[in-house]
This record gives structure tokens, sequence and C-alpha cells, in this order.
């Protein structure tokens, strides 16, 4: 905790080797939502199925799913497009 920039170039690496570990695609959800990073590489189709892949793997309810949520409606606004559901 504390040094942001760190944890999101770690958490970044660790989504992108282990694309299929939940609590790694929560936790990179989690650092792009604390840094304001939503949309990082412009590319708004690539970051919704990354976002979609870590709301299929989070537990529903769960606070990683609500900030994935959050995060997508954030997107949605700013592009107007469709929700995640």
């Amino acid at each position: 905790m504390g040094d942001e920039e760190k944890s999101y170039q770690y958490h970044k690496k660790a989504a992108q080797m282990n694309p299929y570990v939940s609590s790694y695609q929560q936790n990179y959800v989690s650092i792009l939502y604390r840094t304001k990073r939503y949309d990082e590489k412009g590319d708004y189709d690539n970051a919704m199925k990354n976002y979609q892949k870590a709301d299929d793997l989070s537990i529903p309810g769960s606070p990683a799913q609500k900030e994935i949520e959050k995060l997508v409606d954030i997107l949605d606004e700013k592009y107007q497009l469709v929700d995640l559901k």
C-alpha cells in the first residue's frame, strides 16, 4: 500500500501473465479503479473484454465485482456505450 505506481505495474503484469486467475484480474481492476486509469489504452472493446473476464471470475455481489461494475459504468458514461450486463 502507498506506492500505487508499483502496485499498478505488478498487478498489470500478473493479470497479463495469468489472465484466468480471478484474484489477479480483480486486483488489477481494483488498482485501475483506485488510480482512475479507467481506459488507459483507449481501447474500449479490449477493456470491456477484460472487465467481462474479471466479472465472470468474481463472486457475485463481492466487493471486487462491485468495483468492476463501477468501472464499466464510468466507461459507459464516458463513451455512451452498453453496460456490462
